[in-house]
C-alpha cells in the first residue's frame, strides 16, 4: 500500500468524484481508477461504492477511514522532512489561523521565535471555518485558534482573548463604562458570520430588521461599519487592538473571553512541537497578555 492509493481516494471522497480528482490531482480518471481498484485488492474488501450519483464509501470503507487519513498524514510528513533535510534547509511551519491572529499576536511571536531558531520558515494562512479541514488533510501543519476548534485535535491552550463591545462614539451608549448583551441589541447588530462570538452570530435569521451580517475572514470590515454609525458589535479582543478614534471599545458585563492555543495533528511535525512549547512557555512568561 502507498501514499498514491491513499491519496487518491482521499481526493475522490473530497471532491466527489472520479474526474474531479484526476483533475486536482493531474491524474487521468483510468489512472485513479487503477489506484482505487489496487487499494481495494490489496485490503481485500470494497472501499468504495460508485452510482451514476458519483461515489460513496462502503460500510467496510468507513471503518478505515480515520486510519487511512492518518497514514495520508504521517506520508506528507515523511516527505516533507525527507525533502527539507536532502536540501539542508530549515524545516517551513504552515500555520491556519484568524486574521485578528495573523495581524496582531503571531507577528510578535514569530520575531521572538527567530531569534533563537532563524532557521524556521513559516507560511500563514488566514481562514475561519475551513481552519478544521485545512488541518485534517494536511494543507497545514497546526493550527492557531479557539479552544471550540482546537478541542478537536491534540490541543495546547496559550492565552486568553477577552470579547469587547464596539460601538460608535456619536451613540448614547458609548457614554457607558460596561454594557451588556441586552443593551446592544437595543440597537443595529453588525454581526460577523464567521465571528467566533456566537451568541450575537447564532440570532436567528429574519428575528430582527436590525441585524446586518458580514461573510468575511477579516474582522475590518465591521469595524469599518460600527465606524459609519450603522451599528455596534462585539469582537475579540485582539481585533480591536487598532481602532479608529470614533469607534468606542466598551467592556461587557459580564466579561466574555475565549481561549487561543495550538491545535496539532495526532503525529506533529518536530519542529511544530518545538514551536508550540515555545508559544506555552512564553505565554507562561507574559502571563498578563490578555486581550
Amino acid at each position: 500500500m502507498d501514499d498514491r492509493k491513499i491519496r487518491s481516494l482521499l481526493t475522490v471522497l473530497e471532491t466527489g468524484s472520479i474526474s474531479s480528482a484526476a483533475e486536482r490531482l493531474n491524474g487521468t480518471q483510468s489512472g485513479i481508477t487503477q489506484a482505487m481498484n489496487a487499494l481495494e485488492a490489496e485490503l481485500g474488501f470494497k472501499v468504495l461504492s460508485r452510482t451514476n450519483r458519483g461515489v460513496t464509501l462502503t460500510e467496510s470503507g468507513a471503518k478505515i477511514l480515520p486510519t487511512l487519513r492518518l497514514l495520508d498524514e504521517n506520508f506528507r510528513k515523511l516527505e516533507r522532512e525527507a525533502r527539507e533535510i536532502s536540501e539542508g534547509k530549515g524545516i517551513t511551519i504552515r500555520i491556519g489561523t484568524y486574521s485578528s491572529v495573523a495581524n496582531t499576536w503571531l507577528p510578535d511571536i514569530l520575531s521572538k521565535y527567530a531569534v533563537t531558531h532563524p532557521e524556521t520558515a513559516f507560511d500563514i494562512l488566514v481562514g475561519s471555518d475551513k481552519l478544521p479541514r485545512w488541518l485534517q488533510q494536511g494543507k497545514v501543519d497546526m493550527l492557531l485558534v479557539d479552544e471550540a476548534v482546537g478541542r478537536e485535535f491534540k490541543w495546547f491552550p496559550v492565552m486568553e482573548d477577552v470579547f469587547k463591545a464596539a460601538v460608535p462614539v456619536t451613540s448614547v451608549i458609548a457614554q457607558r463604562t460596561s454594557v451588556t448583551e441586552e443593551d446592544l441589541l437595543q440597537y443595529p447588530v453588525i454581526v460577523g458570520t464567521l465571528n467566533t462570538y456566537r451568541r450575537l452570530r447564532d440570532i436567528p435569521e429574519g428575528a430582527s430588521n436590525k441585524v446586518i451580517r458580514v461573510n468575511a475572514d477579516d474582522d475590518t470590515t465591521i469595524i469599518r461599519m460600527v465606524e459609519k454609525g450603522l451599528g455596534v458589535s462585539v469582537m475579540a479582543g485582539l481585533s480591536l487592538v487598532s481602532v479608529p478614534e470614533n469607534v468606542k471599545i466598551i467592556p461587557l458585563d459580564p466579561p466574555v473571553k475565549r481561549i487561543l492555543g495550538a491545535a496539532l495533528p495526532q503525529e506533529p511535525l518536530r519542529a511544530v512541537r518545538r514551536f508550540t512549547e515555545f508559544l506555552v512557555k512564553n505565554e507562561r512568561e507574559n502571563s498578563d497578555a490578555v486581550f
